[in-house]
């Protein structure tokens, strides 16, 4: 089990990144109905994917370093999904590198020719789910130019520990206000049990896709976060995405 109490943090403080504000983009979270939430990524954390769900689809990455196997979520993230296992089986990612690292979380996706777009050319639209979360492990759609979009670049997430002053941040945040600014909706308690257990970057929720989770191999995407960078935050030593196949 992925069973560490850490979270991950951006550089931005959380009040910011999870509130809608005129000088960011608007996290999806306040828009959530969270009685109808799902953490439907635990059961993959705690290995009971293959015993609950025989069909659903599973990416095998084999990397330089080992092996990383991902659940895939279509019924959260279906364009994102479809389009990832369209340039898996293309081979768009084989032979290709990890872009870079940055604050416990790895960036790949680029085809050995240096290009990120969809099957289709044009980026994704973000598909926000109550039932997808950013925890350690979990696998995200990325788009450099466009907030909100998508291509075919995708990253992992490790961890980094979030102090107790940001927990009691966490616990204090309104996702939902009346029409006086009052809060209705806080984030629930089992949301955050959740990010306490297994670990998540809590910043990026709502603001990416997140369309997998990592099943076997976390020791891997830690290796891979935990690598020597140069300025660019590349990893110093090569780092090979050799394959990515779908099971």
């Amino acid at each position: 089990m992925i069973g560490m109490k850490k979270f991950f943090v951006l550089s931005l403080p959380l009040i910011l990144l999870l509130s809608a504000c005129a000088t960011q983009p608007r996290s999806a979270i306040s828009d959530y109905d969270y009685s109808q939430m799902e953490l439907v990524q635990l059961d993959a954390i705690n290995g009971e994917i293959g015993e609950n769900d025989e069909n659903r689809p599973i990416a095998i990455i084999t990397t330089s370093l080992g092996i990383i196997k991902i659940a895939l979520y279509p019924e959260y993230a279906p364009n994102t999904v479809a389009n990832f296992i369209e340039r898996v089986e293309e081979g768009f990612y084989d032979n290709t590198s990890v872009l870079a690292v940055q604050d416990g979380v790895f960036f790949a996706g680029l085809n050995s020719e240096g290009e990120a777009k969809t099957s289709t050319g044009e980026p994704i639209e973000n598909e926000y789910s109550v039932n997808m979360w950013p925890f350690r492990g979990a696998v995200g759609s990325y788009y450099g130019n466009t907030p909100g979009f998508g291509d075919s670049r995708f990253f992992i997430i490790n961890e980094q520990e979030l102090n107790v002053e940001q927990l009691e941040q966490l616990k204090e945040i309104s996702v939902e206000y009346d029409e006086d600014g009052e809060p209705l909706q806080m984030l629930p308690d089992e949301l955050i049990a959740a990010f306490e257990e297994v670990g998540c970057a809590v910043t990026l929720s709502g603001f990416f896709t997140i369309f997998g989770q990592t099943i076997e191999g976390i020791e891997i995407v830690e290796e891979i976060t935990k690598s020597e960078l140069d300025r660019q935050s590349r990893p110093t030593q090569e780092i090979e995405i050799v394959s990515i196949k779908i099971q």
